[in-house]
């Protein structure tokens, strides 16, 4: 039996191929719909400050939502972690920046503790399950990220949501939903 590390790499090895099999023409219709989900819930019609991700790979795009006050992560190479940053313009203000991924411009500032409390995360990932388990690339990046968040959400394709329990660790910050191209999965309505 694979103890969580081995059985999570093999997950993220697993369900990163799977993404990668959807059809560029698949992805980019599939977007469309998983901005549409997110611009309707209650948390992001409400929410002034937005957490977001540039896509990488074959993740989502999400380029397309507009009208709130974005923040984007930008790795802080002292710290070893992330910090999110506000963008006004995605050519003026992203750089090339670890792993290939645009990051905000090192001028811009970091988020303050209030807009870190009050942002509402969109976060990528490998995989998530229906309880809000989410495994991201192996690096811990975004749990360190969001280890004081409050609203969180994973964006993914259908593909990548796992209709089983997926193993998780103590540092392992889960999501309070899920949304895909088909559904949002809340987690743990009502409590």
């Amino acid at each position: 039996m694979m103890d969580a590390p081995e059985l999570k790499k093999s997950l993220r090895r697993d369900f990163a191929a799977k993404r990668r099999a959807l059809s560029a023409e698949y992805r980019r219709i599939s977007d469309r719909k998983i901005v549409g989900r997110i611009e309707a819930l209650p948390e992001y019609r409400a929410a002034e400050i937005v957490g977001s991700f540039v896509a990488f790979g074959a993740e989502p795009d999400l380029s397309a939502l507009a009208g709130k006050r974005l923040f984007l992560p930008r790795f802080d190479q002292s710290k070893n972690e992330y910090s999110m940053v506000e963008i006004r313009n995605f050519e003026r203000d992203l750089l090339p920046g670890r792993y290939g991924i645009p990051e905000p411009d090192p001028s811009l500032c970091e988020a303050t503790p209030q807009e870190y409390r009050e942002m509402f995360f969109l976060v990528p990932a490998v995989v998530c399950d229906r309880k809000g388990i989410r495994i991201g690339r192996g690096c811990g990046y975004y749990d360190r990220l969001l280890r004081n968040a409050t609203n969180t959400t994973a964006v993914i394709y259908s593909c990548q949501l796992a209709e089983f329990d997926l193993p998780s660790e103590a540092w392992d910050r889960p999501m309070m939903q899920v949304i895909t191209e088909n559904e949002t999965v809340v987690i743990n309505a009502g409590k």
